[in-house]
């Protein structure tokens, strides 16, 4: 499936000594990946999108939520990007829906009285 992407850093300061610790958290889309846009692909368009920036936005319960940034400065959530095997399949389901249907339109005998 997909390569997970770790990253961040955490310091931790009071009145005793600094005190370093590194969190790790892992998200499945890095910086460089070549993604496509989910909502595209469900119309038969194939939207390409390269990532430039994560950004960690917050958390969801203790599951981290990120955001990217791509090379043209839009932001996009997790859930609006996939990778191209799942684009092309999106694709291909919306582009052969469209043929079944315009085939079952073209069968269709009209008789006016």
């Amino acid at each position: 499936m997909a390569d997970y992407t770790a990253t961040g850093k955490i310091t931790i300061k009071g009145c005793a000594l600094p005190i370093k610790v590194t969190e790790y958290y892992t998200f499945p889309f890095g910086i460089g990946s070549v993604l496509y846009v989910i909502a595209k692909a469900r119309k038969g368009v194939l939207e390409k999108v390269v990532i430039k920036k994560v950004n960690l936005t917050g958390f969801d319960g203790k599951a981290p939520v990120y955001n990217y940034v791509d090379t043209t400065n839009r932001v996009w959530f997790e859930r609006e990007l996939t990778w191209q095997s799942t684009a092309i399949e999106l694709a291909t389901n919306f582009i052969e829906t469209e043929i079944a249907q315009y085939q079952c339109d073209e069968n269709v005998v009209v008789s006016y009285s």
